[in-house]
């Protein structure tokens, strides 16, 4: 008798479009999209349309491809010039002046050996596309420059003495920035803290390696790692769980960092903009009467 109860009560709930209990305290995925206001004005159903879209993972990771062939070409033009290449865009000696700003990111792609080169790239083969798929293009662009500049200017300022280069500081940025997420979406990425331990104890074991060891410029892999946790913070994922419009026991989870970076959200490659396309359409299509 209870379960035919609900089953003619539960019709009855939809079309209310009241859900009951925790999901009632849901916000709407697309607010007003399915009441009859937004179903006669034109531009209601526009502003339905210009509101936040369910959080997928980037399927590629094209930046960090391009990175990669980078950094080897760059290493070949070193060792093809006698490391003349080296010498123009390494982090120089000496305090830092204003026309040396070039210096600050062309450090990033310059190795002083071939096992350097190696590291680095496989650092950066390990890290990049976790990061590039959790961010997208755009802010995992952002991330690894902020981070690589950081750690450059930190050099500078902690190490004026000696020269250095390598993208080490990048790649710290990148754990930073992995580590910032972890923290900010714990309730649904980590909620045991097991990985966060696990990317706070490589790094504390890297910069122990890097003071540790003669030769290795330990200030710019800070500077990066302080970076790259700073940009996760404030335009990393942050996941939120939102109540859909088209099904009122239906919960989708939305992107919506501190500092939204629209025009950078938008390079996320076509496939994932058609998939965003494809749920509002569909989100919008029901008939909610």
């Amino acid at each position: 008798v209870a379960i035919v109860a609900a089953a003619a009560l539960l019709p009855a709930a939809a079309r209310a479009d009241r859900p009951r209990g925790l999901l009632s305290r849901l916000p709407s995925l697309h607010p007003g999209a399915g009441s009859p206001k937004a179903r006669r004005k034109p531009e209601a159903a526009a502003a339905a349309r210009r509101v936040e879209r369910p959080y997928r993972p980037q399927a590629e990771a094209p930046l960090t491809r391009a990175l990669l062939v980078a950094n080897v070409a760059v290493y070949a033009a070193q060792v093809a010039t006698g490391h003349a290449i080296t010498r123009s865009w390494c982090k120089p000696a000496g305090p830092f002046r204003a026309r040396l700003w070039p210096r600050l990111v062309t450090p990033c792609f310059l190795h002083g050996s071939l096992g350097h080169l190696v590291v680095n790239c496989y650092s950066l083969m390990n890290m990049g596309p976790v990061v590039e798929r959790m961010y997208g293009t755009g802010r995992f662009g952002l991330v690894y420059t902020a981070a690589g500049v950081a750690g450059t200017a930190a050099s500078f300022w902690l190490h004026p003495s000696s020269a250095s280069v390598g993208a080490s500081g990048a790649l710290f940025g990148l754990l930073g920035a992995c580590a910032a997420t972890l923290v900010v979406n714990r309730a649904l990425m980590d909620r045991s803290g097991e990985r966060f331990r696990s990317l706070a104890e490589t790094a504390l074991l890297n910069l122990a390696l890097g003071v540790a060891r003669p030769g290795i410029d330990g200030s710019g892999h800070l500077g990066g790692l302080c970076a790259g946790a700073l940009c996760g913070a404030l335009f990393g994922p942050r996941l939120v769980a939102r109540r859909t419009a088209a099904w009122p026991f239906a919960v989708a989870i939305v992107d919506r960092p501190l500092v939204p970076l629209p025009r950078l959200e938008g390079q996320e490659g076509r496939e994932a903009r058609e998939r965003a396309a494809a749920d509002r359409e569909m989100f919008l299509s029901v008939d909610y009467r």
